[in-house]
């Protein structure tokens, strides 16, 4: 008997010996990091594509779908010289880069909002399985507030703003678009007076003596970047020199 002769091996086996077979093979993976990756707006965004298998690569493959998209573009073909391979890499926008055989990177030199929820993947290409597709990730931009503006209606404020003692008043803050939107804080003085995570906020309140000569103005606020003030205006109360000088005489008369 010839134990290459597989008619006088049973079934079980040989569903033995494949199992062990499969058992000592290594299933490789093709890691495309960060998972979840984050750009500010006008940066540069750099995705890292690892093999982790023994084989020889013979080329990484970038792919990119857009949110207006259903299929994958092709944006380069890498092969293991770190040379672009049948498709040109348009390197005006992107750049890439091969720190070793099993790892290579691809740029994007300047995210803009249009990029966001931007699906990117990478591809390897060995010579078995042939090719083995990476993880997909997902553009997220953040959007830096640039400017805040304070209106009274539609006119921009500057320099003095007159109030009417008692009498309510509606001023309107508005800042420019934000990714995650940005808290906006409304202040009189030292004093916070509101705050809230819109883009467009108003402020009501009912100027008091206190508030003369105090300065109204609001901020947009986000997390790792710095604050954006807007305009600051100088409220002058009337009435209130006429109830300074009322209470005086109220004091005076309380005495005498």
């Amino acid at each position: 008997m010839s134990y290459g002769d597989k008619s006088m091996l049973s079934p079980q086996l040989i569903a033995f010996i494949y199992v062990l077979a499969l058992s000592a093979v290594v299933i490789a993976e093709v890691v495309l990091s960060p998972s979840s990756p984050v750009a500010l707006e006008n940066s540069s965004l750099t995705l890292t594509c690892t093999f982790t298998g023994d084989e020889t690569v013979t080329s990484f493959i970038w792919k990119r779908v857009k949110t207006n998209e259903s299929s994958f573009a092709i944006l380069g073909i890498i092969i293991a010289e770190c040379k672009s391979f049948i498709i040109p890499v348009d390197t005006s926008l992107y750049e890439y880069s091969c720190p070793s055989s099993k790892q290579y990177t691809w740029t994007i030199r300047k995210v803009t909002k249009q990029n966001e929820g931007d699906k990117y993947q990478c591809v390897v290409e060995i010579l078995f399985p042939k090719v083995i597709n990476s993880n997909s990730v997902v553009i997220y931009i953040q959007v830096q507030v640039t400017n805040v503006t304070l209106k009274d209606g539609s006119t921009l404020l500057a320099g003095t703003l007159e109030v009417t003692n008692g009498v309510r008043k509606t001023l309107t803050c508005t800042a420019s678009e934000s990714r995650p939107t940005a808290t906006i804080i409304w202040y009189i003085g030292d004093d916070v007076k509101k705050k809230e995570n819109v883009t467009l906020s108003t402020l009501t309140f009912a100027p008091l003596n206190s508030y003369h000569n105090k300065q109204v103005y609001c901020k947009a606020s986000q997390t790792a970047h710095p604050e954006v003030f807007s305009n600051r205006i100088t409220l002058y109360v009337k009435g209130y020199i006429f109830n300074f000088f009322f209470a005086i005489l109220s004091a005076y008369r309380f005495f005498i």
